[in-house]
């Protein structure tokens, strides 16, 4: 059979068995999914890519998923409506506090 032959079966991506299905980011994270971003978050600050000075002293800051998604002197408040931002489960999420003394 050549490429051109009509009577050649369509190659299906799907052939070799069922896809995973998708996590469900509104369902409460394990903990190794938690480790995971930890780890990413480390990784960016190690690398230099993420930078602090737009975030003012004395607040907590949430990250997720390679970026900070927003900052709030109030803890509870900015977890929740970052969580709503990133349409995640809040326990996804990175909460760091921005110390005023650096």
């Amino acid at each position: 059979m050549t490429p051109a032959d009509p009577t050649t079966p369509a190659v299906d991506p799907n052939a070799n068995g069922t896809p995973a299905p998708a996590a469900d980011l509104l369902t409460e994270p394990t903990s190794e999914e938690c480790t995971e971003e930890w780890n990413r978050y480390y990784d960016d600050v190690k690398a230099g890519r993420l930078n602090g000075v737009v975030i003012p002293a004395g607040h907590y800051f949430a990250y997720y998923g390679g970026r900070i998604i927003d900052h709030d002197p109030d803890f509870i408040a900015l977890q929740h409506r970052a969580a709503a931002a990133a349409r995640v489960h809040w326990a996804r999420l990175v909460i760091r506090y921005c110390q005023p003394w650096l």
